[in-house]
């Protein structure tokens, strides 16, 4: 069940980073270098994790039959995209054109 709801964000996060408006807005270093394969997915393990921790998941087990659900909590994904890119300013990555 879990390894729907990683899918469901990474598949999210990869989305909103292949849509972004313009090329002025990528991330990028100051030397023009796109963030590699290991440094966004360091984040986005970083990014998720801080997220769980901080908004967890819900359980509620239905009373008649016992069955159990699982409810996630609506503020977790923007969170994670907060912390993901937090992660990548840390690393020295900025939105935007390359500075001068």
């Amino acid at each position: 069940m879990f390894g729907r709801s990683k899918l469901a964000v990474t598949a999210l996060l990869g989305l909103a980073a292949c849509t972004t408006g313009s090329p002025d807005d990528r991330w990028l270093n100051r030397d023009g270098r796109t963030p590699g394969l290991g440094e966004s997915s360091d984040c986005h393990v970083q990014a998720s994790r801080l997220a769980a921790a901080r908004y967890p998941d819900q359980f509620e087990r239905t009373a008649t039959q016992g069955t159990l659900y699982r409810q996630t909590n609506p503020d977790r994904f923007t969170a994670e995209i907060r912390w993901y890119e937090s992660c990548l300013r840390t690393k020295g990555y900025s939105r935007g054109p390359v500075p001068n």
